[in-house]
């Protein structure tokens, strides 16, 4: 992959960090490389703040159409609801998630169900991506002086995936960001997308704030663990520095679903305790607007400021809807309200005690997620804990980073505006992808394919085929009978690659062969013989159809090999013809239930 990217003439990096909660884009020229930061967006239309994403929320016309995005979706849709006029708009959130961990599946991936209406993610993701990717190329031409003066060819597009994700998860992402036009379709279209894992994009980040900070902070041998702490997921890797080359992930990267959204769900659950299920459902059908308000404005603010000291306290005003739906259906719960806040039912108050139960959890799990990197890591030392991400503006989360792993490295930095560390790492890791010099497999990959039986090792477990039948199949003499249900490892769990490496398989197919499917499949065991044994958990990953136009003329068994590139942030496969050394990349056509 390395030597491909570098056969282009790239003229710029563009990032998209699409995030669960908030999006947005940085872009960065290669003639910039080391000289300027990269620049994104610090201000989006219809919002006071300053910082440099906007909600990842959509809202849709009655016809299906996107009505508008961003910041400008909630706004659209308050009004239409003070006209009166929102029958049929829908307004969706938090759909990336569902990537991950969503039930409701198709052929097509997950979907989502609204109003009786099917929205596909992949499709959702899709319209998100075509809208930044719009104000993106607005931003730069405008820089530029005009229209025109940046050629599609020119860009190299980065989309930003958390390192949890699965493989399908990721190739749905490159199928929306193709669906909205960030690349076409073909090899060399495909090769103007990379993939960023989103805690190696912003190890990229940390690096060049550290080297501009103080040279011998980062000097070559340093061990640095990013905790990249988004509003959905949790990402950590670990990698040591090698000036003049890169980093070198010294362990798999680990993390979960533990970001900042799950304390905004254990808040949602503490409302429907306090008040009452019914009540808190009720208002978030009717009133999604004041609900989306409540939680993601009112609350988000007591969220980040909550500091975890003893006497701490706050209150939040009752959101008059709510106060409506409480009145006319539960007025019982405004009086046990008035019982237990000194008569006041108009606010709801918040005690230390409240705030600690709601973030006890999610805190919890992430910080035993980093424990187990410590642990990943034996003996070796780490020298800088980096904490990035939006839910790092957290006072609770810095503390109990620094509480519980303060004795066990150098440093705790938490750089200046840690939500957007991602954004430009992923853009300056556009520029150099070679940064990344090599990674660790987190699963062992392969294929199932026949090999010869060993009668030490397959009497017990390998299903066994004659060298007779073996040889009616393929057209040519075997003097070994096949084992039919062997799993041919190509890289093992935990097993060092470098970026610009690849594996490759020979295999010979039957000469009358026209076409055949591929399966590659995954398990955590590195040292797995089979293909269907329990114990090993084997997941069928994904399908590849491979078709072959003439039958061999002289009916010998035809050759093919299949290679495979691990050391980027996505498995690529390409079926490869040794005689005519035709080359097709394999494009991926992932099971819907995996």
């Amino acid at each position: 992959m390395i030597l491909a990217f570098r056969g282009r003439n790239y003229r710029i990096s563009i990032a998209i960090d699409f995030g669960t909660a908030r999006s947005g884009y940085a872009y960065q020229f290669f003639e910039d490389e080391g000289a300027k930061d990269p620049i994104f967006r610090n201000r989006w239309p219809d919002t006071n703040e300053f910082y440099p994403k906007t909600p990842t929320e959509i809202l849709f016309r009655p016809d299906g159409s996107v009505e508008a995005w961003g910041h400008t979706a909630r706004k659209r849709f308050t009004q239409l609801r003070e006209e009166a006029s929102e029958k049929g708009y829908i307004l969706i959130e938090n759909f990336k998630t569902l990537l991950h961990d969503g039930k409701d599946r198709d052929q097509d991936g997950p979907f989502i169900m609204r109003d009786g209406k099917k929205f596909p993610v992949v499709k959702l993701i899709a319209e998100f991506l075509q809208r930044i990717k719009e104000v993106a190329l607005s931003d730069i031409a405008e820089t530029l002086g005009g229209e025109g003066l940046l050629d599609e060819n020119e860009i190299r597009w980065c989309l930003t995936v958390p390192a949890v994700w699965r493989e399908d998860s990721k190739q749905i992402m490159r199928h929306a960001a193709q669906l909205a036009g960030l690349i076409g379709e073909g090899t060399q279209e495909a090769e103007r997308l990379l993939l960023v894992l989103e805690p190696e994009a912003a190890a990229v980040h940390c690096q060049q704030v550290m080297m501009r900070q103080n040279q011998v902070a980062l000097e070559s041998g340093k061990v640095i663990m990013i905790v990249d702490a988004g509003g959905g997921t949790v990402d950590i890797t670990v990698h040591e520095v090698r000036l003049g080359e890169g980093l070198d992930e010294l362990v798999p990267c680990g993390g979960g679903l533990h970001g900042s959204k799950y304390v905004d769900r254990n808040f949602r659950e503490f409302l429907a305790r306090k008040l009452c299920a019914e009540a808190m459902d009720e208002f978030e059908t009717q009133w999604p607007v004041e609900y989306a308000k409540l939680m993601s404005e009112t609350w988000e603010n007591i969220k980040c400021s909550y500091d975890a000291v003893p006497n701490w306290r706050s209150s939040i005003e009752m959101p008059r809807r709510l106060e409506k739906i409480l009145e006319t259906s539960f007025p019982e719960v405004l009086d046990r309200l008035a019982n237990v806040q000194g008569g006041d039912n108009t606010v709801i108050r918040l005690i230390h005690d409240d705030m600690e139960a709601i973030f006890k959890s999610v805190v919890d799990q992430l910080i035993g997620k980093v424990r187990n990197q410590f642990t990943a890591l034996e003996d070796r030392r780490c020298d800088i804990l980096f904490l990035v991400g939006g839910f790092a503006e957290s006072p609770v989360l810095k503390q109990r980073i620094r509480d519980e792993f303060g004795d066990r490295v150098e440093q705790v930095i938490i750089p200046d505006r840690p939500g957007a560390a991602v954004l430009q790492g992923a853009a300056s890791f556009g520029v150099n992808p070679g940064v990344v010099i090599a990674r660790r497999s987190t699963l062992t990959y392969g294929t199932k394919t026949m090999m010869d039986f060993d009668e030490r090792l397959d009497h017990e477990h390998g299903q066994r085929i004659s060298a007779r039948e073996r040889s009616r199949i393929f057209g040519t003499d075997f003097s070994l009978d096949g084992c039919t249900n062997r799993f041919d490892i190509f890289v093992a769990t935990g097993e060092r690659i470098p970026s610009n490496a690849s594996v490759t398989r020979s295999y010979i197919i039957p000469p009358n062969a026209t076409e055949l499917t591929v399966k590659f499949l995954s398990t955590i065991n590195p040292k797995v013989r089979y293909t269907n044994l329990e114990k090993d958990e084997i997941t069928e990953l994904s399908q590849v159809d491979i078709r072959f136009p003439f039958a061999s003329p002289d009916g010998s068994p035809k050759p093919m090999n299949i290679e495979m590139q691990f050391g980027q942030s996505q498995i690529i496969a390409y079926a490869i013809d040794p005689i005519s050394g035709n080359r097709e990349r394999c494009e991926f056509r992932f099971s819907s239930s995996y």
